[in-house]
């Protein structure tokens, strides 16, 4: 769902998604960074399919899976936008090796890649000066706390996905008390 917590995040991995091959890439890498319940991996999972359903080569990895395929990247080679999330858990000098390689590679290659991290570039820890600066060369942006918009949305989805009625009174206590981000109001429902 895009609201007033993460209009511009969401327009800008939209614009990544839906360029062409001879569109110019804008933001590349584009890192969005933001606290655990924000809706990152959505977006990034969104962009993708976007991508993909404009006939583009698009992969969503998580940081994990990267990491165990850190050391050859020659599956990049066929990629034109690459995502991936939570960068927070890359590890080993083999990873944070891989995804500078993987930044440098694509960038230089004019293909897009979006990253999701739950922290800001410079709280990163492990990667070396020229990676940081690399994914500090695109746009950053941050995902803020979920709007009450985009929770309201949330709270409507699941309860219709249950079939159920669900009493607007308990509906915005839910919405407004829970604190755990989407996964929490889906849960509380």
């Amino acid at each position: 769902f895009v609201g007033s917590c993460n209009t511009v995040a969401a327009a800008a991995l939209h614009q990544a998604a839906m360029s062409r091959d001879c569109d110019p890439i804008l933001y590349n890498p584009l890192f969005v960074h933001g606290g655990t319940g924000c809706g990152k991996s959505h977006l990034l999972q969104a962009s993708v399919w976007e991508a993909l359903s404009n006939k583009r080569r698009a992969l969503y990895i998580s940081a994990e899976r990267f990491n165990n395929r850190a050391a050859d990247t020659e599956f990049l080679a066929e990629i034109d936008l690459l995502a991936i999330d939570d960068l927070q858990y890359v590890s080993g000098r083999t990873g944070y090796d891989g995804i500078g390689r993987a930044v440098n590679m694509m960038a230089n290659a004019g293909r897009q890649v979006i990253i999701g991290c739950d922290r800001p570039i410079y709280d990163l820890e492990g990667f070396d000066d020229r990676t940081i600066s690399h994914l500090a060369s695109g746009l950053v942006l941050e995902a803020a706390q979920l709007s009450l918009d985009v929770r309201t949305c949330i709270a409507d989805r699941r309860v219709s996905a249950l079939e159920i009625v669900l009493p607007s009174d308990v509906k915005d206590y839910v919405v407004t008390a829970t604190v755990q981000g989407g996964r929490g109001i889906e849960g509380a429902i």
